[in-house]
């Protein structure tokens, strides 16, 4: 364990969700710091003996408010169709595990903060094209659901969980 600074921690204090100990799988009630990557330890500093906690946030059906970030729901306009792709911007806060879509200026925002714990991504929606799979001369031409598919597990190894709270329909926009 490296040696992390007071001002980089924070002692006890609410947060949205329960702590666990996993010594013995229940729930940890004591006093408790949280280091500035968002993990949890037992007491109130953080040493080369501190116990970790496992933090486990509620789980809510808005995911569209996250805490420090805010969905920004975006439409393709008349301009995009035409080129046939769509810009999209996802944030993710490693503290929470959150993934959200933005739009350029708040993405742009985001990485100008260089912070570890913010993860960026942008990806060229496919929203023009046959939807499924298609065979020209006996090949094997991608529709927009295999390429948006292909992005999304592309953007997955970035950005854990954008494919669960986000992209999770591969035809969004596709006309």
């Amino acid at each position: 364990m490296t040696f992390i600074p007071k001002v980089k921690t924070i002692v006890g204090g609410k947060i949205d969700g329960i702590l666990i100990d996993p010594k013995s799988d229940r729930r940890y009630l004591g006093e408790y710091i949280q280091d500035y990557k968002g993990n949890f330890y037992k007491g109130t500093s953080i040493t080369k003996d501190s116990e970790t906690l496992i933090f486990q946030p509620n789980e809510r059906k808005d995911l569209l408010k996250v805490k420090g970030l805010k969905f920004i729901y975006r439409k393709p306009s008349s301009k995009d169709y035409i080129k046939g792709v769509f810009k999209r911007y996802f944030v993710r806060d490693d503290t929470t595990s959150k993934v959200v879509e933005v739009d350029r200026p708040k993405y742009v925002e985001f990485r100008k903060l260089k912070k570890v714990y913010y993860k960026t991504y942008e990806i060229d929606w496919v929203i023009i094209g046959p939807k499924e799979d298609y065979y020209i001369n006996n090949i094997k031409t991608p529709g927009a659901h295999t390429l948006n598919s292909e992005l999304t597990k592309e953007a997955e190894k970035v950005v854990p969980g954008i494919k669960a709270q986000v992209l999770k329909n591969p035809l969004e926009f596709v006309i």
